[in-house]
Formats: structure tokens, sequence, C-alpha cells
């Protein structure tokens, strides 16, 4: 297995403090530290060199600058998130490695700090710590390999990645922030399958939607075990919880409605 250079969090948060107000493309210029001295994990395995890095750090540039780096876009934003998660996807790198939030510590605070500033950066405003140095659900870098990771339909799929590109920012966290939904990969794509269909069918409010919908799915697992569910079975299932919300949702608006009218009806 390859190693990867990993950064303990406390120091990668002295550094994001560091870096916190430094203009993106002054932070291009720090050099990639000397692997000398850097910690890996204590296992066996080969370490990545300074070449694969090097190039790694050059893919994850390339992305920006499609998307516009420096220049700051919500649009070039969704843009780099999509396809740096492609990216990392399609490099196959070691899970064991990639699910510790220390390696993406490292990745984000040595590797590539100008992108992070970049993507997560306002002018006068500190970038947080949590984006260089936090969980993995929260690392700027890393929240895109898991996001990959967690929706990636299967080589054999019609359109491996239309979850990644599909799937909103918002839509993103509010699934992959919560481990025990995400952890279960096959049911975390099916809800992004719902939240997609809805999407193209014009439904409004689709983050509420998909909280509402989780939250049922949540009570729903303590009397039944998703797990032992076929693919069919789970779709209906999730299909069915996010109907239930939608047909709340709407019944509820139609409620103020007529509340609305009898009132005007009334003066």
């Amino acid at each position: 297995m390859k190693l990867f250079p990993r950064l303990p969090l406390i120091d990668g948060k002295a550094l994001a403090d560091e870096y916190g107000l430094l203009d993106a493309v002054a932070l291009e210029r720090r050099p990639i530290p000397d692997l000398a001295f850097a910690r890996y994990a204590p296992t066996g395995g080969t370490r990545v060199g300074i070449e694969e890095l090097q190039q790694l750090r050059r893919d994850i540039e390339s992305c920006a600058l499609a998307a516009g780096y420096p220049t700051v876009s919500k649009g070039g934003f969704q843009r780099f998130d999509c396809e740096v998660a492609v990216l990392l996807a399609n490099r196959e790198l070691p899970v064991g490695e990639m699910i510790r939030a220390e390696t993406w510590a490292w990745i984000a605070c040595l590797l590539v700090p100008h992108i992070v500033r970049w993507r997560f950066g306002k002018v006068d405003k500190q970038t947080t710590a949590s984006r260089f140095a936090g969980t993995l659900q929260r690392n700027a870098i890393g929240r895109l390999w898991l996001r990959s990771f967690v929706l990636d339909e299967g080589a054999e799929a019609k359109d491996r990645w239309e979850l990644v590109r599909g799937v909103s920012e918002d839509a993103a966290v509010a699934l992959l922030e919560r481990p025990r939904v995400a952890s279960d990969r096959r049911m975390a794509r099916a809800i992004i399958r719902q939240w997609l269909r809805l999407k193209r069918g014009g439904t409004q409010e689709l983050e509420q939607v998909q909280r509402s919908a989780m939250k049922a799915l949540r009570v729903a697992a303590l009397v039944r075990e998703f797990v032992v569910l076929d693919d069919a079975s789970l779709e209906v299932t999730i299909h069915n919880a996010f109907e239930s919300v939608v047909d709340s949702m709407k019944s509820a608006t139609t409620a103020v409605h007529l509340g609305v009218e009898h009132q005007q009806r009334d003066s």
C-alpha cells in the first residue's frame, strides 16, 4: 500500500492560523517541504515519492486554473469541486490512507495551501482552520475525495460520476457530515439519486426536503435494517421517504394559503 505523509491536526491548525489571511498567490510560492522530515503511518508500505506528490499538486492546480483561479466565482468553485472529486477518484488512492484527516491536513497545508485559501478565502476574512486541518468532511480537498468515494456509481454505470457532478454543495454537506448515513454508501447514493430526481422535476427547497427525508430514514432505521434490503427495495424505501416529505410540505403550503384566503374574506 502507498503511504502518504501525515500532518498532526494541531500542527496543521497552527499553519492555518499563519495562512488564514495570506494571498493565495503568495502561498503558491511556498515550496513543498522535504519529505525526509515527514511523518508516515508506522506500518508496512511504500512511501509516496515527491514526484507523485508534485504531479498531484499540478493536477489540482490545473482544475483550479480551469475554474478561474485566482479569480473568485461561485460557478468556478462548483466546477473545481466536481473536477477535483473526479480527479481524486480516478487516481485510485488508498482508502486506508485517505480516510485519515492527518493525510489531508498535509495535502491542504503543505501541498496546495494556495488552492485552499482561494477556494475558502475572502479578502480581509480568515479562512477557517478546519479547511486546512479539520475533519475529513471539512478539509477543503479531503471532502472532495470523500464525495467521490461515497457517490461513485461504479465502473459499470452508464455515467459513473453523475451523482458527483450533479449534487450541490449543500446537499453533499448535509449527507457527508452525517457519518451514520454516509458510511452506508449504497444508501447515500440512493438519497442523492432522489435529490437529483426532484431537482430535475423542479422541486423547491430541496435541501429542506433532503434533511427531512434523512431524519425520517434515520428514525426508520431504528426498527428496520436497511442493509438487508436489495437495491430495488432500498430505492423504493428512500423514494417513498422523499415523496412523503414533499407531500407534507405541499399540504402545509396549501393550508397556509387557505388560511390566508379565509382571513381575507372574513376581513
